[in-house]
Parts: C-alpha cells; structure tokens; sequence
C-alpha cells in the first residue's frame, strides 16, 4: 500500500471488466464516478485491482453480466389479434427507465505509470464494500 491512502466513500461504479493479465493473475478494470453531497459530478477515476478482484467479480456478476434475450421479453413472440393489423401507433409505449449505479465505498491510492510517450494515472483499488 502507498503511504499516501485515499478512500471514496458512495462512489458510482460504472464499469467493470475482470481479466487476466499476461502473467495469469486475474485483475479488475472499470471507472467509477465521485459526486459531492449534492449529487452533482466531481470526478471520473479508471481504476485497476489486483486484491479486490472476488469483491468486485460479485459486483459483475449482479450489475454487469449480460443476459441473453429471453421470448417473453424480446418481442419475437408477440402475437396480433386475428383482423387487427400490426401497428406502432397501437401498441403501448412506456419510457424506459435507466438502472441505478452500484454504489460502493473503496479506498487504494493512486498510480501515475508511463506508457509509450504519455503519462497515465489510475486508482489502484486494495478494498471494496459493496
């Protein structure tokens, strides 16, 4: 751990990727949002973890797997009344409606690293709460 921690209390986690990094050490990747005690947005921080990885793969499994289209709700077995012809002006519409972002409390610390002829900096996560 750096001597220098910092910890982000509700931050937004946006996204999420698990890999596995050439040396065969699974990792997690993603971005996560900082807003004030308003709500308003203060910061984007991409993050990378090496010891939260089981932590934040739970998180993926809850909000980011992908599922795949299910008939009841892709609309490829819709049916039409007999005599009725298919409109778009008849069926109902509805707005959708935006999942909330998991907030989680982490803390780690920051790392600049060179790559190539540019400088990046990314916030090394050691724990997660969920």
């Amino acid at each position: 751990m750096s001597a220098n921690p910092y910890s982000i209390h509700g931050a937004e986690l946006v996204s999420l990727k698990i890999g596995v990094a050439k040396n065969g050490n699974a990792y997690a990747s993603g971005i996560l949002n900082v807003r004030d005690a308003n709500g308003k947005f203060e910061a984007s921080h991409k993050f990378l973890s090496f010891d939260a990885v089981e932590s934040f793969r739970a998180l993926e499994l809850q909000y980011f797997s992908k599922q795949s289209a299910q008939p009841d709700t892709s609309g490829g077995d819709l049916v039409f009344a007999d005599g009725e012809p298919e409109s778009t002006e008849t069926r109902e519409r509805s707005v959708a409606k935006a999942t909330a972002r998991p907030q989680v409390d982490v803390s780690g610390w920051f790392k600049t690293s060179k790559m190539g002829n540019a400088w990046v900096t990314s916030y090394m996560v050691e724990d997660v709460q969920g």
